[in-house]
């Protein structure tokens, strides 16, 4: 009697050390449930500070005060969407307009922003071309523009073409504030030109013209378009 109840309590024995070192069987698959409050002691909406883990926002991104952007960020590019700063116009960059930034007919209405200008008028049509001979200056037939100001600054913007007849030949085309000085090179070589002046005005009807003088030969000029802005003051 006592041999067999010794043999069931060593199967008993053995069944129980069976049962604690058999491997576990529960699956491995997937996360574990498990939410913890914190990690490494720090909750995820906590301030992101050196050395520790860094929070998403509500739109599970990282928040702009965790990265170096805007003022005071540091960030320096060297380009934007490929292109270098000085293919931009900056405010508060010197009021200038050249040629390779307006092309003819690129200044709409559409384009200037309503809150900045009054009231505007245009050359009523494109100037025939005009044969200017070297005797000085000379209005440019059809090239003007009237504007009936309420009174301030008035920009004009006025693009234009010459075309030298002789190796040499050089035009100056002017507009009151502002002149350019084309050709120079081969005869019958075509030089576009946009020129730009402010005018404080009084109230009242204005009229602006271009003037041309030619040296060394003779010169076609042609003028695209000019127009007068009233600017909001």
């Amino acid at each position: 009697m006592k041999a067999k109840l010794v043999q069931i309590l060593l199967l008993g024995l053995f069944v129980a050390i069976a049962i604690l070192i058999r491997p576990s069987t529960a699956s491995t698959v997937g996360p574990p449930s498990i939410n913890a409050d914190t990690v490494d002691g720090f909750h995820a909406s906590a301030t992101q500070t050196a050395n520790t883990l860094l929070a998403l926002d509500a739109n599970a991104k990282f928040s702009n005060t965790a990265l170096y952007m805007g003022s005071g960020g540091g960030l320096d590019a060297d380009l934007l969407d490929g292109l270098d700063a000085s293919a931009f116009v900056r405010q508060g960059q010197a009021n200038s307009v050249t040629s390779n930034m307006v092309t003819d007919g690129a200044i709409t209405t559409a384009k200037l922003a309503s809150n900045s200008v009054t009231q505007y008028a245009q050359m009523p049509a494109r100037a025939p071309e005009f044969l200017l001979t070297g005797d000085g200056y000379k209005l440019i037939p059809g090239a003007s523009v009237t504007l009936n100001s309420t009174g301030g600054p008035v920009m004009i913007l006025m693009t234009g073409m010459v075309r030298p007849n002789a190796t040499g030949a050089t035009v100056i085309v002017s507009m009151g504030c502002q002149d350019t000085e084309l050709g120079g090179g081969s005869a019958f070589t075509r030089y576009p030109f946009t020129l730009y002046c402010i005018y404080p005005v009084p109230a009242g009807e204005h009229t602006w013209s271009a003037s041309a003088a030619v040296w060394a030969g003779d010169a076609y000029v042609y003028i695209t378009a000019m127009t007068a802005i009233e600017l909001k003051r």
